[in-house]
């Protein structure tokens, strides 16, 4: 991320904020640690796509993630009758349910097995919430040596080549200027793809719609300057 910021300090000053920094727009990040993940140059851009919208404040809730922390996204966002990802996420998911649907099973079935003439007493292990997301990770690990870095998640990719970020909706400052954010999100050039939160519609190629709230944006980081959508 070093290089990125360094090859980025020749933007002009004004681009930068300069004289007006304190009126700039107020990115705030929920994980101090993700400050890391985003660029100089997707801090800017996003700046001035709020200044375009309208948009005093929004917030950041995920940037990049290792297979553990993706793993535990996952294992915190399951649903019991549902599918939250797709194709090679929709795997990492079925690790869970798997074992904690052998764990719920367990018991009676030691039970039932113990019960029989002649048999000794059956024990049995279930598997912590730890446990489960190790496993959940493994499965990660496995899929992206096959398939590629980002084919469980785009948050995995390398946030030298591309930054991934999650803005809440709701923290969207004024709410009314949500849907004209997203409609200006869209339009630059330098965001290549945007999920929609859910409920949404997607009506573009570089749309998608999201199973939660957020606004999922990516954006490359081999942007020349003047794609940084300059409005100050």
């Amino acid at each position: 991320m070093a290089d990125i910021d360094k090859a980025r300090a020749k933007i002009p000053a004004h681009q930068l904020g300069g004289k007006h920094s304190a009126a700039q727009p107020n990115i705030h990040f929920q994980h101090e640690r993700d400050k890391r993940f985003v660029s100089q140059a997707t801090l800017i851009l996003l700046r001035n796509l709020m200044l375009k919208a309208k948009v005093s404040r929004i917030e950041i809730t995920s940037t990049y993630r290792s297979p553990a922390h993706q793993a535990r996204v996952m294992y915190q966002n399951l649903k019991p009758n549902k599918t939250m990802y797709k194709e090679h996420g929709a795997r990492v998911e079925q690790v869970a349910k798997t074992i904690q649907f052998n764990d719920r099973v367990a018991p009676g079935l030691a039970h039932a097995i113990s019960m029989l003439p002649g048999v000794e007493p059956v024990g049995y292990t279930t598997h912590s919430k730890e446990q489960i997301i190790t496993s959940m990770a493994h499965e990660i690990g496995r899929l992206e040596e096959k398939h590629g870095i980002g084919c469980v998640s785009r948050h995995q990719c390398d946030p030298s080549k591309l930054n991934v970020i999650d803005i809440a909706s709701e923290s969207v400052t004024p709410a009314k200027a949500l849907h004209h954010f997203i409609e200006v999100l869209t339009a630059s050039v330098s965001v290549s793809r945007i999920g929609l939160p859910k409920g949404s519609t997607a009506k573009l190629a570089k749309q998608f719609v999201e199973t939660g709230a957020c606004i999922h944006l990516e954006v490359p980081q081999a942007y020349e300057h003047r794609h940084l959508d300059n409005v100050v």
